[in-house]
């Protein structure tokens, strides 16, 4: 199925983690081709198995791109394995975000 017609965000994504760079874009609209609802840009460096680094932004959720710091600093040091901590961190994503009404 192409990417703009997927309709569920994805919660549970497994990533390779050999790789030390990782790079992740979602978006998601109402239809193809249609203004975001939402969207995550997201960049994090894994040394020995640990997130070294993160850099987290959301889109539309506001009048202009997000930081996501809180979320950034609670994913720094943790297992990049952890499940549960990278649950956790997505928690703090409401302390980052206020969005505007319609």
């Amino acid at each position: 199925m192409p990417l703009g017609h997927q309709s569920a965000v994805a919660r549970d994504y497994q990533f390779p983690f050999e790789l030390r760079h990782l790079v992740y874009f979602r978006e998601v609209a109402r239809r193809q081709g249609d203004y975001p609802l939402a969207g995550l840009c997201s960049g994090v460096r894994v040394v020995d198995g640990r997130i070294a680094e993160a850099r987290l932004a959301a889109i539309a959720v506001s009048d202009r791109p997000v930081r996501l710091s809180g979320a950034e600093a609670a994913l720094v040091g943790v297992a990049a394995e952890d499940v549960a901590a990278v649950r956790s961190a997505c928690a703090a994503v409401a302390d980052d975000v206020t969005p505007t009404d319609d």
